[in-house]
């Protein structure tokens, strides 16, 4: 049985070597959003009820103006292309690269620190196999999520070794990834 002594030394002379790979792979995974899952919405709903204040008419034909429509339009779309780029560059590398950065640290406790681990599934021929375990990871969480929030979270938190273990064998499939990650947090949550 481990021991939190001998994990935590395990740890320190780890990055006592490897301290500046690590910190770059860390970054790495906090730029492509692999430690969070969030979102935010926002209310766009704008008021054009102007008539009782001072100059309206003003403000009301500048609002309804067809160039400020236009720009209005405009920049939804942008928003909304940005909001479509940002989810597939998670779900097509992200995605990717949290089991790659995974691996990386399992190797490395192991003494294997090489960086082609962040890119093992792009390279090795498993990319399909990573995108459908981790995709459906994210969906049946979104809709645990639906159901309440404490659902969501709880699943989150038996979901948290998918990519773990898609690191140690990225072709195991995705309803059995799911599986042992479930069975791994049992009683752990």
């Amino acid at each position: 049985m481990w021991t939190r002594e001998m994990l935590k030394t395990e740890a320190k002379s780890f990055l006592k070597s490897n301290y500046l790979k690590a910190f770059l792979v860390s970054l790495l995974l906090l730029f492509v959003g692999s430690g969070s899952s969030g979102g935010s919405s926002s209310n766009t709903n704008v008021s054009t009820d102007f008539t009782m204040q001072e100059g309206a008419g003003f403000w009301q034909s500048v609002i309804e103006s067809s160039s400020f429509g236009f720009l209005w339009g405009f920049g939804l779309v942008i928003i909304l292309l940005l909001i479509v780029g940002s989810i597939a560059f998670r779900v097509f590398v992200g995605y990717h690269l949290e089991v790659g950065g995974r691996k990386f640290f399992v190797r490395g406790a192991e003494a294997d620190v090489d960086l082609s681990h962040l890119t093992s599934s792009f390279v090795s021929g498993s990319y399909s196999g990573v995108l459908t375990s981790m995709l459906y990871r994210a969906v049946i969480n979104f809709l645990y999520y639906l159901l309440l929030i404490i659902p969501g979270i709880i699943k989150s938190y038996a979901f948290s070794m998918v990519p773990y273990i898609l690191a140690d064998n990225p072709e195991i499939g995705y309803k059995r990834a799911l599986e042992l990650s479930e069975d791994m947090t049992s009683g752990h949550k």
